[in-house]
Formats: C-alpha cells, sequence, structure tokens
C-alpha cells in the first residue's frame, strides 16, 4: 500500500446524482471486491483513487519507494483494465498514472504509463522541497496541479470508461 492518496469524493461531489450512484454500485459489483479500487478499505470503496503518495524518510530509500509505487501502480492499472472490460472498454485515453514521492523534505513526481501487459515506472522527478519557500510553493502548485487534472482529465476519463457513463451533450 501507500501511504496517502489522491482521490474523487463522489458522494459529497456529486450527491444528487442519481445514474452516478447506480453507476458506482453496478461497476462495485461487477468488480467482484464491492469497490471502485484495487485496494479493499471500506471508506475507498466509492472514491476512485487518481494520485499515490509514498512516503519516507530522509536517507530512507527511493529505490523502495519507486518500487513500492510502481508496484502499487501495476496493480491499480490492472484493476482499471478489468474494470473497463466489463464495460466493454479499455485503459486507452488514460496516458499515465501519476504519483507523488516524499522524502523527508524532498518532493518528487512519478508516472506510470501502461501498454500491453507491461507499466513502466518513469524516472522521478524532483518537484521541490520544504526546507525553503519556493520549494514549497512548487509542491502545493504540483499538488493543484494534480487536483486540476483529477478533476479535468481522470474522472471524465473514469466517468466514460470505468462506469460506463456517456459523456454529456455540451449542446444542450
Amino acid at each position: 500500500m501507500v501511504d496517502y492518496c489522491m482521490l474523487v469524493d463522489c458522494p459529497v461531489l456529486f450527491p444528487d446524482e442519481p445514474c452516478l450512484d447506480d453507476a458506482i454500485r453496478r461497476t462495485r459489483n461487477l468488480s467482484g471486491r464491492d469497490t471502485l479500487n484495487h485496494t479493499s478499505p471500506f471508506l475507498l470503496r466509492d472514491k476512485p483513487i487518481s494520485l499515490s503518495i509514498e512516503c519516507k524518510k530522509r536517507d530512507g530509500g527511493l529505490d523502495n519507494a519507486d518500487l513500492q509505487i510502481s508496484s502499487w501502480h501495476a496493480v491499480q492499472w490492472r484493476y482499471l483494465l478489468m474494470l473497463c472490460r466489463k464495460t466493454g472498454a479499455d485503459v486507452s485515453g488514460l496516458p499515465f498514472l501519476p504519483g507523488l514521492i516524499v522524502s523527508g523534505a524532498e518532493w518528487y513526481f512519478v508516472a506510470t504509463t501502461r501498454a500491453g501487459n507491461k507499466t513502466t515506472l518513469w524516472t522521478r522527478r524532483c518537484i521541490g522541497a520544504t526546507t525553503n519557500v519556493v520549494g514549497t510553493y512548487q509542491i502545493i502548485r504540483t499538488i493543484q496541479y494534480f487536483s486540476w487534472w483529477t478533476q479535468a482529465v481522470y474522472w471524465p476519463w473514469f466517468q466514460e470508461k470505468v462506469l460506463g457513463l456517456m459523456k454529456a451533450d455540451d449542446e444542450g
């Protein structure tokens, strides 16, 4: 498991959307695990995970963090693919799964992509450090970006490919 995650809190964000509630319930039932995610904590079962965060002590082993997050993402990609197949879709259109690794004060961005049966972890990039103001702002801005990405990229993809909901017609 990873330490933290960013998610779509469907019950809070969309409290009065019965078609979404029905799609979530149907997808959870089809999953065989009663959850939208590849992990089973009850409080996450209706809340799709969009970003994973792995924390290590300073000098706590970035290689171990890479291994942890790449393993976590590999399972997440497989689970998303399984859910997509239940709706007759595939994982195309989702360019990557993002992750953050925190090692002491240093924050790193990582991403995984999926091609066929292979999950690839791309080289981590330092975002910043909480030891200075500029680094702290860079970290905050990155988290804000992934909040936007969750709303603008991940959630629409998840609704269409995993939940089987059609996009709303903008003309109408």
